[in-house]
């Protein structure tokens, strides 16, 4: 993201000039109500925003208007992992709770003959959501009306819900070009 970088006011600190990287822009609110302005995509695997921006906008140097028309903050845990990096984030965070590590954990996360992997309940009619405490105590629940959600299913899910986003179409990629530069360069 060097070319979205360059548009950043620079400060100076311990005699050393810097881009001033706490500035922060995002997309406006009549440009986001403008179901027009934007495209909707799919993420493929495998696909990284460089991609997207070469292939889409035709120019790499757009890549800070992927992250930006998604509203990225985190480009590594904002945007969908591949599915070797999902494992390794799977392992990583649930290797205390399983007990386990390697694929041992992913093991555990979709385990559906225990418990302590669910994180909620769903409801299959309406898609209510009710914590693990809420169903076991409950004595009204009629149990096939809700479903367990476990751990690799909800992460899954997260995942892949990463993978549908709205990129600002490619004709007004110049004018958010300009933009940028004039709201950077106000301070």
């Amino acid at each position: 993201m060097p070319k979205y970088f360059q548009y950043f006011p620079t400060t100076v600190f311990d005699n050393t000039r810097l881009i001033d990287i706490t500035k922060r822009v995002e997309v406006r609110k009549s440009v986001l109500g403008n179901p027009y302005a934007f495209l909707p995509y799919v993420i493929k695997e495998g696909y990284r925003p460089q991609d997207i921006a070469f292939f889409y906008y035709g120019d790499v140097k757009y890549v800070w208007l992927v992250y930006l028309s998604i509203g990225v903050v985190d480009p590594y845990y904002d945007w969908p992992l591949s599915a070797k990096a999902f494992d390794n984030y799977i392992i990583k965070k649930y290797a205390v709770d399983a007990n386990a590590n390697g694929n041992a954990v992913i093991e555990w996360t979709q385990n559906t003959q225990i418990e302590e992997n669910i994180l909620h309940y769903e409801n299959t009619s309406d898609g209510t959501i009710i914590t693990k405490d809420t169903y076991d105590l409950s004595e009204t629940l009629v149990q096939g009306d809700w479903k367990a959600v476990r751990v690799y299913d909800f992460e899954l899910q997260k995942n892949e819900d990463k993978r549908v986003i709205n990129l600002l179409d490619y004709r007004y990629a110049s004018q958010a070009e300009e933009e940028l530069k004039a709201l950077l360069s106000n301070g």
